[in-house]
């Protein structure tokens, strides 16, 4: 069964419902926010839990926490045969905390998921712990670290290098969330070079970020990357004056096959059409848009689409430059068969 339990304050109550839950051995999933987990015998109840056969998934929520409770949580982690996602949304963590934490888990655990969200004390002095637990935890496939204080807050701080270090040696990460920080160019760049030697890494998220600009000191790396096959950036980039560095960068790249933007959303929603990141293809993966004879999996965003068809200048616009060149390449491809044909609207623009 998964379980929700909320704001239960008294530390009497807490431990008869981990006793219950615990003799039961019935519990999959446990859901916990505004639960005090500090004295009483909690932390060895919940790590007695963690050890269960059936468990694989702990949330904490806005969650009052201590160091001996999260040194409970580590050791109910030490079967690394099975597979277990662990959340921290809104708690009490510090850097001390987290230090804690990361020394008392066995090395090659079950974790195999890590969220840690919302934790506004923790800084910079937490980037080595986080490098820890990478090199430590080789099972875990998704670290996912969002809105932690001054976390990336590092442009000259010593503190990124391991966590840098840690990243490009590791080789069972798939998902890396980096969701919401004011992150300058320069942890950014140190994040796309070392993805350069990492080729396991899948999933790149770094939506929210509102500090870093594009820039040859990262932007010069996406061609040489060859595990990513999804990034997600902050949308604000296409308002960057050299968002066509950016564009070409992804069109050089081979092994990426989605790409997101953050609020702007995806350019399309079939796989048939992946916005310039095929190889040779700027914008349209053509072999995949025929079936029979008409063109499907055209999918494109409808205000992109309005604006193309409007009397409106979009010339060096970024959307209007991805639909043109689509439309230009998929006309030259089909149009000599009947399938596509070229005009152009009242404002000079090429619509397929």
């Amino acid at each position: 069964v998964a379980i929700r339990i909320t704001r239960v304050q008294e530390r009497g109550v807490v431990c008869k419902l981990f006793h219950g839950l615990h003799s039961r051995n019935v519990v999959k999933s446990l859901a916990l926010h505004q639960v005090d987990f500090t004295g009483c015998d909690n932390g060895l109840l919940l790590q007695q839990m963690l050890l269960s056969p059936s468990f694989i998934n702990l949330s904490l929520q806005n969650c009052t926490i201590d160091e001996s409770m999260l040194e409970c949580v580590a050791r109910g982690l030490e079967n690394p045969n099975k597979a277990l996602r662990l959340s921290f949304i809104w708690c009490n963590l510090t850097d001390s905390y987290l230090n804690a934490f990361a020394g008392a888990i066995p090395h090659s655990s079950s974790l195999r998921e890590l969220n840690i969200c919302y934790a506004s004390s923790i800084t910079s002095m937490s980037l080595p712990t986080i490098a820890q637990l990478i090199h430590t935890q080789t099972n875990m496939q998704s670290l996912e670290l969002m809105w932690n204080g001054a976390l990336f807050d590092c442009d000259n701080c010593t503190q990124l290098d391991p966590f840098l270090d840690a990243l490009k040696n590791n080789v069972s990460l798939r998902r890396l969330g980096l969701k919401c920080y004011a992150m300058s160019n320069v942890p950014v760049s140190g994040i796309f070079q070392t993805l350069e030697k990492n080729q396991t890494l899948q999933q790149l998220i770094l939506r929210g970020n509102d500090e870093f600009s594009i820039h040859g000191s990262w932007v010069d790396s996406i061609p040489k990357l060859r595990g990513l096959r999804d990034v997600d950036l902050p949308d604000r980039l296409w308002q960057d004056p050299n968002w066509f560095s950016l564009f070409s960068a992804l069109h050089q790249n081979t092994t990426i096959v989605q790409y997101r933007e953050g609020f702007a959303g995806k350019i399309t929603e079939d796989p048939a059409l992946v916005p310039f990141l095929q190889r040779n293809k700027l914008l349209a993966h053509t072999q995949n848009l025929v079936e029979g004879q008409e063109i499907i999996g055209v999918n494109l965003w409808p205000h992109a689409l309005h604006r193309l068809g409007s009397n409106e200048s979009n010339d060096g616009s970024p959307i209007f430059e991805l639909l043109r060149c689509m439309a230009t390449e998929v006309c030259s491809t089909f149009g000599d068969s009947g399938v596509g044909r070229r005009e152009e609207n009242e404002s000079g623009h090429f619509l397929c």
